[in-house]
């Protein structure tokens, strides 16, 4: 399906790439169906593009790339 945007221009996205939110994302409930879009292949954020609305889009990234991961005390802290 070719997907109209404001930052990428027209884009060519497989259906099977289409993320569906049922309720869409707080705020904006009108918008259903995105992607996601990798500038390259070793980006750190990535853009959530509404197929919905194509002046709308979310940079998201993974927050383990930022902070580290260490286990939690299973105990009560001292």
């Amino acid at each position: 399906m070719i997907v109209r945007t404001t930052r990428f221009g027209d884009v060519d996205i497989a259906e099977d790439r289409v993320i569906t939110f049922p309720k869409g994302l707080l705020g904006f409930a009108d918008n259903k169906r995105y992607c996601l879009f990798e500038p390259n292949e070793d980006a750190c954020f990535y853009w959530l593009q509404s197929l919905d609305d194509p002046t709308l889009a979310f940079v998201v990234t993974d927050p383990a790339l930022f902070f580290r991961t260490t286990p939690s005390p299973s105990g009560p802290s001292r």
